[in-house]
């Protein structure tokens, strides 16, 4: 069935994603063996699409070229079901199998796997294939229009989660869990460190979504405002903090333009889950954060770390998280929009700070093993809680996806 028919190389050849892979398996560096390359001469060379090799990179390649093809309008669940490592295994199993009968390296089989592997998930988030939101940018684009097209997308995915946020968001993701849960965590420890004496006077909650946060930070101050640019999470936020008996504010405003609190009115200022990333004008936020907040004040924020391990790793399976990062685009995609970020590392991030009149106190980075487990190895408690741990611990090496910064005024 896969062997060499007209049919297979019209197919192959009219795929973008087959014209990288040559490069991965080209003679003289590679034999279809495994091995090295003989003294042979080069016009004697196994071309790329060799008589031996050929057969079993058709099933492998015809294999992902269905599930690219299938990704163009994904149905999340379905693609989750796809790319479970179990199932990813298995296919690898038996390619390995079917090589073996005519003495291809089973070791080459893998490397070709997992090349497709790697180039097919790459093709996803190419422009066109990930269904990002209304609207979507691209290469001609001026840097107002990208930015533009991205506010756009963040406003229509918020339009799509608001009402299931709290509920649905994260749920399949369990590193995106653990990293609600450690930030959640280091706030609170600043929050009883800082204001161990008497309870705090206000409280900001930038990027607030829900209010989760938000909600949480009335344990410990008078007088917490949650700000969102979304008309629709904000909308949310009070509904669901009606049915309590705290009674924070929550406010629409773009960060991008500044706090419009008055000067030296808060006590503490907390950007989670990455958000200041989310930031065009994110040293102009930095010094309103100065303005805002009181002398002694202390802030806490949350940015994609670009010395993240997860980047310097090839996965052939997706990563437990929510939202992935487009290296080739410079976005954030969640839930199949584009939406702006940033990535920073550490030294860029402690210059804006300090530029703004801040004062760092203390660095973290989290998750870092988490964020390259496949979700399931991630399913039990016991486990999930032993990965936690180790994360925590490894939170000072810098290499988790999120960099955390905690300081004063």
């Amino acid at each position: 069935t896969f062997d060499a028919s007209t049919k297979f190389h019209r197919t192959i050849d009219k795929s973008p994603l087959f014209a990288k892979l040559r490069s991965h398996i080209a003679p003289p560096q590679i034999s279809p063996l495994g091995g090295p390359m003989s003294d042979q001469k080069q016009d004697d060379a196994p071309q790329p699409i060799g008589e031996l090799t050929e057969p079993f990179i058709a099933q492998v390649l015809l294999h992902r070229l269905r599930r690219e093809r299938g990704t163009v309008n994904p149905q999340t669940e379905a693609r989750d079901r796809e790319v479970r490592a179990t199932a990813e295994a298995s296919a690898l199993e038996r390619y390995k199998r079917l090589a073996l009968p005519d003495d291809v390296h089973p070791a080459f089989m893998e490397s070709i796997f997992y090349a497709i592997h790697r180039e097919a998930d790459r093709q996803r988030m190419l422009p066109g294939r990930t269904n990002p939101g209304p609207v979507h940018p691209n290469m001609q684009d001026s840097e107002e229009d990208v930015r533009y097209k991205l506010r756009a997308n963040l406003k229509a995915l918020t339009r799509l989660i608001a009402k299931t946020y709290d509920a649905q968001y994260g749920k399949n993701a369990t590193a995106t869990q653990m990293i609600m849960e450690f930030e959640a965590n280091r706030i609170r420890e600043l929050t009883a460190r800082a204001f161990r004496t008497a309870p705090g006077g206000s409280a900001c909650d930038l990027g607030c979504a829900t209010g989760r946060l938000t909600r949480n930070l009335c344990e410990q101050f008078r007088d917490v405002i949650g700000v969102d640019i979304s008309p629709e999470m904000i909308e949310q936020a009070k509904r669901l903090t009606s049915e309590r008996d705290i009674r924070p504010r929550f406010v629409v405003q773009d960060l991008d333009e500044g706090l419009d609190q008055p000067e030296d009115s808060a006590s503490l200022i907390v950007m989670s889950m990455g958000t200041a990333s989310d930031i065009c004008e994110i040293k102009r936020l930095l010094q309103s954060i100065h303005r805002v907040l009181k002398k002694g004040g202390r802030f806490f924020l949350s940015f994609q770390n670009a010395d993240a391990l997860l980047y310097d790793a090839q996965l052939p399976w997706r990563p437990p998280l929510e939202a992935s990062y487009s290296e080739r685009y410079n976005y954030l995609v969640v839930r199949d929009h584009a939406i702006h970020t940033r990535r920073y590392r550490q030294q860029e991030i402690e210059t804006f700070i300090q530029a703004a009149g801040l004062t760092p106190d203390r660095w973290d980075s989290f998750p870092t093993i988490a964020s390259i487990l496949p979700n399931e190895a991630l399913a039990g408690d016991m486990l999930r809680e032993a990965i936690f741990r180790a994360d925590e611990h490894l939170s000072q090496e810098m290499r988790g996806i999120y960099t955390c910064v905690s300081g004063h005024k």
